[in-house]
């Protein structure tokens, strides 16, 4: 995908919509965004904040380029606040892009809205990290909806570590699958201790879980199924935890009931309140104490 960019050469504060269909900011400095702005691309080991009065996004389009709300590469993103939308397109048998691409970053979101961007084939995630570090406490995260095929996902973690201790998350919709609010793939690291999960419709998933995923779950509030496969694990922590009937129901930590339908894989696990491994004794250790026996068995008959 060809595009045009502009290049900042000092730290800037973006508050007018530039003539250009994407800004890069490569510079390494620090950046706040307070104001309207095209969409943005970060590289490098820039620095980027996003504040309420933000309004990220590009007109849709009839053409077959779109643009990510904000594609950030290698550097670091705060959004505290404003909106930031991923492109939409009509153009045909196409999908939207999505509000916040980040690709081996660091992310922190407090608040603020982030939506994915619709197509004729497809809407797009709000947020999709790949091997990124993430934080997020607040905000509300909306998949792009869709007359087309499919919705897309509020949140798509591909690896990486993430934090989630609050915020919203809601599945686009679509005309034959509905998209999820929270999927975990490849060798992604996520605990979740609060935020809400909503998915759609009975196509949809609060939670969707693949690869060698592993979740740890304290807390939060689930409106829909979990789908957990590949080889993923999700531990919950909690009481009166009961697994059976493929249906999860119990208090989590924080107190929020949990009651929601799973879909195990045979390969997958689902734990309830596991126990930490226990730490192995140091190789030589049982030699050593087999040693001290010996020792004090011959003070014994010598002493006798």
């Amino acid at each position: 995908m060809t595009r045009f960019f502009l290049t900042a050469a000092v730290a800037v504060t973006l508050s007018a919509t530039s003539s250009l269909a994407a800004t890069r900011l490569n510079d390494g400095g620090f950046h706040v965004i307070n104001g309207p702005s095209d969409t943005l691309e970060v590289t490098s080991d820039t620095d980027v904040q996003v504040t309420g009065r933000a309004n990220i996004s590009t007109p849709a389009t009839s053409d077959v380029r779109t643009y990510e709300g904000i594609s950030i590469n290698g550097g670091s993103l705060t959004v505290d606040g404003g909106r930031i939308t991923g492109q939409s397109t009509t153009s045909s048998n196409s999908t939207g892009e999505e509000g916040i691409y980040g690709f081996r970053s660091e992310v922190t979101v407090t608040d603020g809205v982030i939506v994915g961007g619709s197509g004729t084939r497809g809407g797009a995630d709000a947020m999709r990290l790949f091997q990124s570090t993430a934080s997020i406490s607040g905000g509300r995260f909306s998949g792009g909806d869709t007359v087309g095929s499919y919705g897309g996902d509020a949140l798509s973690l591909l690896g990486g570590t993430t934090s989630i201790t609050g915020g919203m998350f809601f599945a686009g919709s679509g005309n034959t699958v509905d998209g999820d609010a929270l999927v975990v793939g490849l060798d992604a690291q996520l605990s979740i201790s609060g935020g809400s999960f909503s998915a759609t419709r009975g196509g949809s998933h609060a939670l969707r879980t693949s690869g060698s995923s592993v979740l740890n779950l304290t807390g939060g509030s689930f409106y829909g199924a979990f789908d957990i496969k590949g080889t993923s694990i999700v531990n919950v922590f909690g009481t009166d935890l009961l697994y059976e009937n493929d249906r999860l129901t119990g208090f989590l930590t924080n107190g929020n009931r949990i009651s929601v339908s799973v879909d195990l894989a045979n390969s997958a696990q689902l734990n309830l309140n596991p126990s930490l491994p226990a730490v192995p004794l140091p190789a030589g250790l049982p030699l050593m104490l087999a040693g001290l026996g010996s020792l004090a068995a011959l003070r014994r008959r010598a002493k006798g």
